[in-house]
């Protein structure tokens, strides 16, 4: 189905591309409230018994939830801290992955596991896209170039070269070949777009380090949503977007990069 995946894949892209250079802030940050209920509905699935009624309620106090964090909390909060949690999240989420892979397979989490798992999931990302739209539409961009060209990269390096399984027991799909194509393929692409545009001229190997470990971020994001789908024998979280699946498999990579990526810029700019 690779004929729908490029094309569904295109059109996402021109859409969120030009409603962020072009449509007013308050309208992209509607179209990603609307974006984070829908990958929220769609986690409610990995719930122990997701009843269509828990489902939604858990979508709409998760929105409720992102819109205080960035409304209210953030007046009381540093904004590194909220971040930070974010990024100190990721981290132990790798610490999961790792155990699940090469130690023994746990018992998957109960829904009020699952629940929480996902707030630490989509309040920090959410967080972070609130702040790089508020500061400069750009960045926003700059984050999803770096999450676009890595995925695009690894899937095609990984496809042509990939031997070498990197989570056989995640995601038996994933090679490390496709994970050194995508880490590669964003390096060199947005940090060469960047040295040519003149952003970061004075930063540029700062800025490349940043582009890494957002890329790698990414990873953990893509592994941990397969991880889920896994436990409950799911092969999308959704259908809603032809050769992609649902709207959390295409953010599932930018959720864990979010938080990295900003904490990063702030800590380099």
């Amino acid at each position: 189905m690779i004929g729908p995946r490029i094309a569904t894949g295109t059109l996402l892209i021109v859409f969120i591309v030009g409603s962020i250079l072009y449509l007013p802030e308050v309208v992209v940050q509607c179209a990603f409230v609307l974006a984070l209920f829908l990958a929220a509905r769609e986690w409610g699935q990995f719930f122990d018994s997701p009843s269509a009624t828990l489902v939604w309620a858990y979508a709409l106090i998760t929105v409720f939830l992102a819109l205080a964090l960035s409304e209210i909390v953030a007046g009381w909060v540093d904004n590194k801290s909220i971040l930070l949690v974010g990024v100190l999240w990721w981290l132990g989420a790798l610490i999961w992955l790792l155990h699940y892979q090469f130690r023994h397979i746990p018992s998957p989490p109960g829904t009020a596991g699952v629940a929480l798992i996902g707030w630490f999931v989509f309040l920090p990302a959410w967080f972070a896209i609130f702040q790089l739209l508020r500061a400069d539409g750009a960045l926003l961009l700059l984050l999803f170039m770096i999450v676009w060209s890595a995925d695009t990269a690894a899937y095609f390096v990984g496809r042509e070269v990939g031997k070498h399984p990197l989570a056989p027991r995640i995601s038996p799909g994933k090679t490390w070949e496709g994970v050194i194509g995508g880490v590669l393929g964003a390096a060199l692409l947005v940090g060469g777009f960047c040295w040519w545009s003149g952003g970061f001229a004075d930063q540029l190997p700062l800025l490349v380090l940043l582009i890494v470990l957002t890329t790698m971020a990414s990873i953990l994001g893509d592994l941990l949503e397969s991880l889920l789908k896994r436990h409950r024998g799911l092969k999308d979280s959704g259908a809603v977007l032809p050769g992609h699946g649902g709207v959390l498999d295409r953010l599932d990579s930018t959720f864990a990069a979010a938080p990295v990526f900003a904490l990063g810029y702030l800590a380099i700019s």
